[in-house]
């Protein structure tokens, strides 16, 4: 692995390490005081109105991210460009949501707390995370994450009490995403002089839109596949149903923003390798399978096991219900993480009508699937309509990317199937608190994989120094 990626990936798993602490600790405690229902019409209300903020972007920040990479001496023109056209598509969106809200046939409570989580709209405008990512300068990422989530944590526990409280969460939501915003703001700032800023140009922002709408497209299919199950089941079953579902869903989705931040982490090497060398390139991508599925296929043996320990420890007996569904959805974090890869390497190869058509069949196979399985199988159906869509999704991409690299999957698979079979054989022969099962679990599958030489010492030493950041 290249050392800048592995300090980008560093840097954005240290700040997830301390910013999803925050957030899953904040989920936790909401989940708690609201019980099943609030916390089902929170996550429902969320749900809905993150439709609303594709259409402020309309992927102009995945493409500005990409070209930033490629020649970073245009940054500041893209950036004013950018927000402009997302200052515009802000106000329409939030007049859209408002009008969604007073239309759908919901209680007053959830109509209001969508259109106070749409007025986050107006701090994500604004919110300039992809300019650091296009430049390589993880840092401001990973230091606006912290700041978000940490404002998020701090005052949700001193404001919120009591389930009558539930309006003034997505308030809170809205001030750590503007504190988030005003931050990366001002390291812009730093970087470049305020008072030399070029204008807008028409020109240019219809040039921006006409390349950056097939990735549009692509973040809407993302957002179908990352949360239409919610919808559904806020639909089809109740806010109940929901907050169970999601109480497992936001355990799988710390776990998959680790694969995410690493993805992130690669894309604008990949986009460069991509114009300067294929096989450089498929040597990384290569790589990041491995490292990817030694770190999802684990995971996903590890929570089968201990699903209902992990379950009664962080919710509650009261949640027992979401332990099935955590349990199948766990199956989704190895092929959610090489999914990853697969797919986003497409847009790093200039093969975005392809990844926004992969995404596009995804998200119909979601819809169908969540559409048969959930009235039959409630929770247990959306979770398989999840895992099916995400497959779907992976061999798709996979046969799209081999056209131009070749980057396999089933060698690299194998020796941490193995080594996950050997911990959960250990885990399942000892009782004790969830921590140290888990700290015994990641003793045994890393001691395992350096048997079955799925790492090397070599590559622990070297890993060790990039941490301590020893060249």
């Amino acid at each position: 692995m290249p050392l800048t990626i592995f300090k980008n990936f560093k840097y954005l798993v240290f700040a997830q390490v301390i910013s999803q602490a925050f957030g899953f600790f904040t989920v936790v405690y909401i989940a708690r005081i609201l019980g099943a229902s609030g916390f089902g019409v929170i996550v429902f209300a969320q749900t809905l109105s993150s439709y609303f903020f594709i259409l402020t972007d309309l992927g102009t920040t995945k493409y500005g991210m990409r070209e930033v990479a490629r020649t970073n001496v245009d940054t500041i023109n893209y950036t004013i460009n950018i927000i402009t056209i997302r200052i515009v598509l802000t106000i329409i969106s939030f007049t859209l949501i408002v009008c969604c809200a007073l239309i759908i046939d919901r209680e007053y409570v959830v109509k209001m707390v969508i259109i106070l989580f749409g007025l986050t709209l107006f701090a994500n405008m604004i919110f300039v995370d992809w300019v650091f990512k296009g430049l390589e300068q993880m840092q401001y990422v990973a230091v606006a994450s912290v700041i978000e989530r940490a404002s998020y944590f701090v005052l949700i526990m001193a404001l919120v009490n009591k389930d009558t409280n539930i309006l003034l969460i997505p308030i809170i939501y809205l001030a750590g995403n503007i504190l988030a915003s005003v931050y990366l703001l001002y390291v812009l700032g730093n970087k470049y002089n305020y008072e030399k800023l070029p204008n807008a140009k028409t020109d240019v922002m219809k040039q921006i839109l006409c390349m950056s709408l097939p990735l549009a497209l692509s973040s809407l299919m993302v957002r179908v596949n990352n949360n239409v199950d919610t919808l559904f089941l806020g639909i089809m079953k109740n806010d109940e149903v929901v907050g169970y579902y999601n109480a497992a869903y936001k355990i799988i989705l710390v776990i998959f923003l680790v694969g995410g931040y690493y993805v992130t982490a690669i894309f604008p090497v990949a986009s460069r390798m991509f114009h300067n060398s294929i096989r450089d390139l498929e040597n990384l991508l290569s790589n990041s399978v491995r490292v990817l599925l030694s770190l999802g296929i684990p995971m996903a043996f590890g929570g089968i096991i201990l699903g209902q320990q992990i379950i009664t420890t962080v919710y509650g007996s009261k949640y027992l219900s979401s332990v099935v569904p955590l349990q199948v959805l766990c199956i989704y974090i190895p092929i959610s993480f090489i999914t990853m890869v697969y797919a986003d390497s497409l847009i790093a190869c200039d093969m975005q009508k392809q990844y926004a058509v992969g995404m596009t069949i995804s998200a119909i196979v979601n819809i169908l699937t969540n559409v048969i399985l959930i009235p039959p199988f409630g929770m247990i159906g959306a979770a398989l309509a999840t895992i099916t869509s995400e497959i779907v999704l992976f061999i798709y991409s996979f046969y799209n990317l081999s056209k131009l690299v070749k980057v396999g999957f089933v060698k690299q698979s194998v020796v941490p199937t193995v080594c996950s079979i050997i911990m959960c054989i250990a885990l399942m022969y000892i009782h004790c608190n969830i921590i140290s099962m888990i700290a015994i679990g990641v003793i045994v599958y890393m001691c395992s994989m350096v048997i079955f030489k799925g790492v090397s010492v070599n590559e622990i030493v070297v890993i060790k120094d990039m941490i301590l950041d020893r060249n």
